[in-house]
């Protein structure tokens, strides 16, 4: 018979953790829905993060205030890009 508490373990110790190097993010624009809220809120608590978001979901907008916070929180300015723009 197969020990199944070795097994959950074995699986368990590959698993990959990482702590969030982010922020919680205060103030953001009313003007974002809610799905846009969840997904800047976050890749902002997250501090790596990539958002695969559908087309008509409002990446520009999501992309916009995010990199305002993230410029706030730094007090540098930052450059971000759009890789799938090309």
């Amino acid at each position: 018979m197969i020990d199944l508490t070795s097994y959950h373990d074995f699986i368990a110790s590959k698993g990959v953790t990482t702590q969030s190097a982010g922020f919680v993010p205060g103030g953001l624009h009313p003007r974002l829905f809610d799905h846009q809220r969840v997904a800047v809120e976050y890749a902002l608590g997250k501090g790596r993060a990539a958002l695969f978001l559908n087309t008509g979901l409002g990446k520009s907008g999501i992309e916009a205030v995010f990199a305002d916070q993230a410029r706030a929180e730094a007090e540098q300015s930052t450059l971000f890009s759009d890789a799938a723009n090309g």
